[in-house]
């Protein structure tokens, strides 16, 4: 798990933040991740909150936010001794590549976009992933249609490898309190 975490992380439709902390977290605690990046993709306004949360948790480490076209202007320098962070609005997500990411993660709302939108993102991860890069993705049970979770996996499959699933929450979905859903990995 170290060797995949090792590097630049990013959250697809991150919330708040919460999931880019708690890597760093875990990136910390392992003495690893040292120079690399978090970044968080969402659309506005939760892209705004994250960059707020991440200002407050993070603050020397937090890069600008990329939200306009013209984000190579803000390209700082990382800081080669810490874990940086920077938080990206999803109308760029066409424009921007080449940002060496090793782990890729989603939860939920994948499920949630049409299949072309989708498909921008598998372009997404092709032109910003690392050498060795994963995607995890969770998905959620829904008996919604357009929340099928199979267009995401027909989508990734087509791209990506897809190493295996695991399901969680499926005996306990009675008994409330749990998102039931599976947890697909991808090699890339």
């Amino acid at each position: 798990i170290e060797e995949m975490f090792n590097g630049n992380f990013i959250d697809i439709g991150g919330g708040f933040g919460a999931i880019t902390d708690a890597f760093s977290i875990f990136k910390t605690s392992k003495n690893i991740g040292i120079g690399s990046t978090n970044y968080l993709l969402d659309q506005y306004p939760v892209s705004f909150i994250a960059n707020q949360y991440l200002k407050y948790r993070h603050k020397e480490q937090l890069l600008s936010p990329f939200y306009e076209k013209n984000y190579t202007k803000k390209l700082e320098e990382l800081n080669p001794d810490k874990q940086n962070f920077r938080v990206i609005q999803n109308n760029l997500n066409n424009e921007i590549s080449d940002l060496n990411i090793k782990f890729f993660f989603n939860s939920n709302s994948f499920q949630e976009m049409d299949k072309s939108q989708i498909e921008e993102y598998a372009e997404f991860i092709k032109r910003n992933k690392a050498k060795n890069a994963i995607l995890a993705c969770f998905c959620y049970l829904d008996t919604v249609n357009k929340n099928n979770y199979e267009k995401v996996i027909s989508v990734f499959s087509k791209n990506f490898k897809l190493i295996g699933f695991s399901e969680f929450g499926f005996e306990r979905v009675e008994k409330g309190g749990f998102v039931a859903g599976r947890m697909y990995l991808f090699n890339l």
